[in-house]
């Protein structure tokens, strides 16, 4: 199959398995067991190397070999070679991946955000997703691309500065929104921060308040 123009004239010679329409001005071509894009003029955006080309949507291509995954733009350019079990969504520049049936995120520049370790994502929150591995978990900050490594019992979602609150076995503590420990996790009970950033904590039997530094804050006492 090749294509002529509408006066007749050859803009490509009989080269082609199959031609179909895919886009606007763009036509999905086959030779042999592979496929590729062309443009009107006949010259090739995507090489016919990939067994199957889908539309993901106006600027990314899912592409795959055998039965991997992987993405282009549609100018061609590959972002994420196929690697991957299947491309998920894309999101804001943020591509959540498939590999070995784990998740992970990457950046369109095909860099990692957050590793294929994850089993299972769930939205809670706005631009916050919980990650949970092995009935740990942790969380995923959209908005910051950052992310807390699914490892702990219990976590909360963070407060005004960055706070969360975190569990592992039977101690709690606080990381920030990267996972870096603000407060190491050496507490029976704790409970948030309150507006004078003042927590209560429990530990060695007692009750007794923090600051958002670890130190003890005693109690003023009132003036008479």
């Amino acid at each position: 199959i090749g294509i002529i123009d509408t006066l007749g004239r050859e803009v490509t010679p009989p080269q082609y398995e199959n031609l179909y329409y895919f886009q606007e001005k763009v036509w999905r071509v086959k030779k042999g067991d592979f496929w590729g894009l062309i443009d009107s003029s006949a010259k090739e955006i995507v090489p016919t190397v990939y067994q199957d080309i889908y539309y993901f949507n106006d600027k990314y291509l899912d592409v795959r070999k055998g039965n991997l995954h992987g993405i282009l733009e549609q100018t061609g350019r590959e972002i994420l070679p196929p690697e991957f079990d299947y491309v998920n969504s894309i999101e804001d520049g943020i591509i959540q991946v498939s590999k070995n049936s784990l998740s992970g995120y990457v950046d369109t520049t095909g860099n990692y955000i957050v590793p294929p370790i994850i089993e299972r994502v769930t939205n809670i929150g706005k631009d916050i997703k919980l990650l949970t591995t092995n009935n740990k978990y942790g969380l995923f900050f959209q908005d910051s691309l950052t992310y807390i490594n699914p490892e702990y019992d219990d976590i909360e979602l963070p407060d005004e500065k960055g706070y969360v609150i975190v569990r592992k076995r039977s101690k709690w503590g606080w990381v920030d929104r990267s996972g870096n420990v603000l407060l190491p996790l050496h507490f029976d009970a704790v409970w948030p921060f309150d507006e004078n950033d003042l927590a209560w904590v429990y530990q060695y039997g007692l009750e007794f308040q923090i600051n958002r530094k670890g130190e003890l804050v005693f109690p003023k006492e009132e003036e008479e």
